[in-house]
């Protein structure tokens, strides 16, 4: 990821250190047009030089994206207008064959392609141009307008490195969500399986004869089998998640299971007798501790058989 970024950010530092060169080597060339503009060429270079050192002192990660990238080439793309208007006579075929060098910097989606782009927008630039001087093509090569080209390969270069990268991030994303798809598949998957895997359980917890309440460590009821239903006259539903204090129906084997908890007393078949629907039962009442494999408690059991 790291070096994806730098190299990004190396690709568009490389790309604005060619644009800055021909700015200032077509500034050199116009020395006196640059004297005359009162400033404004001196500004205009100075605006692109600070720019330069501006990107190029922003960190990695803010060349993650597109965002970044599309403000540098609207930004460029502006300074080649007017570096092209000041220094080398912006007309409008210019502007033509530049924004002919974007569409097909946007197709072909290759930085190595922006080469041979550049050179075919050119060749475009020089028949029309030369088409409509009298002298022709040397007619034309004597003319101011020739230092467009340096801008036409800028353009082209620049426009095929953001199709190629914002084509890249399209794929990647493309990746991403089949990856997610994929995932979310597995998932739900694995759903069904815990799902299939529980109603298993409680079908078994249900078949018993005796009636089960299982807590987690903290007391929490987590099993309420169907016996346990008929015994407490209560439903499984009330009865789980809910700490086995608040729960009335069970009576005094809350007393047995709070020894388990708070003495680690496990009680066998110890009698006692609850009220149940207005019904006088007596039960054998019996705890276990539920351990794991490192012998540390995870939980309790409290097994109930009705004595007729």
């Amino acid at each position: 990821m790291e070096d994806r970024l730098k190299q990004n950010k190396r690709s568009i530092t490389y790309i604005r250190a060619v644009l800055t060169l021909i700015i200032i080597l077509l500034g050199i060339y116009n020395f006196g047009g640059i004297i005359e503009s009162s400033g404004f060429l001196f500004f205009y270079i100075a605006v692109v030089i600070i720019s330069n050192i501006f990107f190029g002192l922003l960190p990695e990660k803010m060349y993650e994206g597109m965002k970044l990238h599309y403000i540098i080439f609207v930004l460029d793309i502006i300074l080649v207008s007017f570096g092209a208007y000041w220094l080398a006579g912006l007309t409008f075929n210019m502007l033509m064959v530049i924004f002919l060098a974007l569409f097909m910097a946007a197709i072909g989606q290759s930085v190595g392609l922006s080469v041979a782009i550049a050179a075919v927008t050119t060749l475009v630039y020089f028949f029309i141009r030369s088409s409509g001087n009298d002298a022709g093509f040397a007619g034309f090569m004597q003319e101011r307008e020739i230092l467009n080209i340096p801008f036409i390969f800028v353009v082209s270069l620049h426009a095929s490195f953001l199709a190629e990268k914002a084509n890249e991030e399209i794929e990647e994303k493309k990746k991403m969500k089949k990856a997610y798809g994929e995932l979310s598949e597995k998932l739900k998957d694995s759903h069904e399986d815990l799902e299939g895997m529980l109603e298993f359980h409680t079908r078994v917890y249900d078949s018993l004869k005796s009636g089960f309440i299982i807590m987690d460590a903290s007391g929490i009821i987590k099993v309420f089998n169907a016996r346990a239903e008929e015994i407490f006259a209560l439903r499984g539903h009330k009865a789980r998640n809910m700490h086995f204090k608040h729960l009335e129906a069970i009576g005094d084997a809350a007393e047995l299971i709070n020894n388990l908890i708070l003495k680690r007393q496990p009680s066998e078949k110890v009698s006692v007798s609850i009220q149940a629907a207005g019904i006088i039962k007596k039960l054998l009442v019996s705890t276990y501790h539920v351990k794991d494999r490192e012998n540390n408690i995870t939980g309790y059991i409290c097994s109930v058989e009705q004595v007729f």
